[in-house]
């Protein structure tokens, strides 16, 4: 073989390894996305879940008092 020949191989391979090291970099990332986003979704499903089984929020403002009663229409 010569020595253009083994060179070159040996350009390729180190670009190669280049590659597979930035895309394993890329899928760590990934995977830590991914990893952060099924917590969150978990968190906000039982979330959901507990809101439906706690008590009611009670109402902001005025008291409900007795309403009148319509009056009887004049005749």
């Amino acid at each position: 073989m010569s020595k253009d020949i083994v060179k070159q191989y040996q350009r390729a391979v180190t670009a190669l390894q280049r590659e597979k090291a930035s895309l394993q970099k890329d899928l760590a990332s990934a995977q830590a996305t991914v990893a952060s986003a099924e917590k969150r979704l978990a968190e906000i499903e039982e979330a959901l879940r507990g809101s439906a089984k706690a008590a009611p929020a009670k109402r902001r403002g005025r008291p409900a008092g007795k309403r009148k009663a319509a009056k009887p229409a004049a005749k």
